[in-house]
């Protein structure tokens, strides 16, 4: 007896910058994979800034594949802002992220499934854990300190291929950030979500995300300056101890002068005090000058990003039409 198919309707996006050698076969395998028990699809492509053959295959699986959408975006911006054009522009009941380089498209009906039984977010951690660039110690202390910073369990060896529903999705999109880490906005939107454990492909690698120390730091203080004041805090605790001090020492000073006669050239402590004071000072000015930034870059009247062009035809376009997003 053939199985009907579910009425639902689901996105999965793929954010991709110089993949189009990858493109084609993802497409066909995503395809065939919800061809199987949904009747209602779209493959969202984001074509991050590519230089290569990217637009050209677009155009190409446009003429035989009535599923895919794609925009293309202006210029190349970070993964996180590509992942917010999904959110901006999915029409599905469910959205996936998916990268076409690690993320096998058989795994997305279990995401599906999984989602129906009542979650929001269905997260997916890789089973093959990459140790290459890992440093336990100081990844303990960046869990640590998100924890008691940010008050949020930052993920272990999770990835980005991830489901929303549609509430979810609407509740992401209502962020407007331009600094944005959609882990922790998955955090605080609170909906019930999950992880679940799949098999990444074997010998392929993706350009989009390099993981190393360096990177990983950057995220950690980007992450911390956006989404929290204590930085703030601390530099303020700086200034008032650093003054208090300051008082202490001329009160000293002033003892010195009344109980010494005669005293020796300070020199040094001339010295010392005054590298302490500019040091203290220039970290002060370090962690203001990143919130002005931040302030002055958050609050600038201009688009996140800009799509230069949007590509659909067919059944998509028409379910685009009747479609509420907002529902």
């Amino acid at each position: 007896m053939r199985t009907q198919k579910k009425d639902i309707l689901i996105t999965v996006s793929l954010v991709v910058h110089n993949q189009g050698t990858l493109l084609s076969h993802a497409v066909k395998e995503i395809t065939d994979t919800l061809r199987k028990t949904y009747r209602f699809f779209e493959i969202l492509v984001i074509d991050n800034g590519s230089t290569d053959h990217t637009y050209q295959t677009v155009s190409e699986l446009l003429q035989h594949n009535h599923h895919v959408r794609a925009l293309i975006l202006s210029k190349q911006y970070d993964a996180e802002i590509g992942y917010m054009a999904v959110l901006d522009n999915c029409i599905g009941d469910f959205v996936i992220l998916m990268d076409i380089a690690s993320d096998p498209p058989a795994f997305i009906p279990t995401l599906i499934h999984t989602a129906q039984r009542g979650y929001d977010i269905v997260k997916t951690k890789k089973s093959e854990r990459d140790t290459s660039h890992r440093m336990p110690l100081l990844e303990r202390v960046y869990r640590s300190l998100y924890r008691n910073i940010l008050h949020y369990e930052a993920p272990t060896d999770t990835s980005d291929f991830i489901i929303f529903s549609r509430r979810a999705v609407n509740s992401l999109t209502l962020f407007r950030n331009k600094h944005r880490y959609l882990h922790y906005l998955n955090s605080v939107i609170g909906f019930p979500q999950c992880t679940l454990t799949y098999t990444p492909r074997k010998n392929r690698s993706s350009d989009r995300r390099v993981k190393n120390n360096i990177a990983a730091a950057y995220r950690f203080f980007d992450m911390i300056i956006s989404n929290s004041t204590l930085p703030l805090r601390f530099a303020a605790f700086v200034g008032v101890t650093a003054s208090f001090l300051s008082l202490l020492y001329l009160l000293y000073t002033l003892i010195v002068v009344l109980v010494k006669k005669k005293l020796a050239e300070g020199w040094l402590t001339t010295s010392v005090l005054n590298a302490s004071m500019f040091f203290l000072l220039f970290i002060i000015l370090t962690i203001l000058s990143e919130y002005i930034d931040r302030i002055i870059h958050e609050t600038k009247e201009q688009p996140t990003y800009i799509i230069a062009e949007e590509l659909s035809q067919g059944t998509v376009a028409d379910i685009k039409q009747r479609v509420n997003v907002q529902r």
